[in-house]
């Protein structure tokens, strides 16, 4: 018959804040938050952390820093324990920003998840695309538009001053250079 038996849950919600994320729409932050305040207000509906993953992602798209602070150290750190991806949503939110600090921020950013993350919050290991993140902010400021601009030795220092051990675009690399080969063919 079509009709729904069961009120949406949680689970759709959450879609729906991806969907604002995504969107274009010039309200769709503010939509987001809408959403987001009624989830909470709702005592039938127990929010994880992937509700608000769903809330910070509208933040980190638009570079909207100040809010993405507030709500992953106010919001999702009172609620949850964030692991990973709260901490590299904020540092994205740094990349798509218009600020001269954020490799400053990303930087202390980083630091903040190893410190958290030896503290006995496994959650918190930065992986490539949280080191990506934090090199794409400490680009933004500097002399090269691009991570293909870089050389081997300027990667090396990246790496060091990161405390990696591999290229955290290495994959990402591979695929540009294959895809321009095939172009050229």
């Amino acid at each position: 018959s079509g009709n729904l038996k069961n009120e949406p849950s949680v689970i759709h919600y959450t879609c729906v804040l991806n969907a604002w994320a995504k969107s274009d729409d010039e309200n769709a932050v503010s939509r987001a938050e809408a959403l987001f305040r009624s989830m909470t207000e709702n005592n039938e509906i127990d929010l994880d952390l992937a509700a608000y993953h769903g809330m910070m992602l509208n933040y980190s798209l638009r570079g909207q820093v100040e809010k993405a602070e507030t709500f992953l150290f106010d919001d999702i750190m009172a609620t949850h324990k964030p692991n990973r991806n709260s901490f590299t949503m904020l540092i994205d939110a740094y990349a798509r920003c218009s600020s001269k600090d954020v490799g400053e921020k990303a930087m202390k950013t980083l630091n903040k998840m190893r410190e958290l993350h030896a503290a006995g919050n496994k959650e918190l290991a930065p992986d490539d695309v949280t080191y990506a993140s934090v090199i794409r902010c400490k680009m933004k400021n500097g002399k090269l538009s691009s991570i293909r601009d870089m050389t081997e030795f300027e990667k090396f220092l990246m790496m060091r001053e990161l405390q990696i051990e591999s290229w955290p675009f290495r994959h990402q690399e591979s695929y540009l250079e294959a895809s321009v080969v095939d172009r050229t063919k």
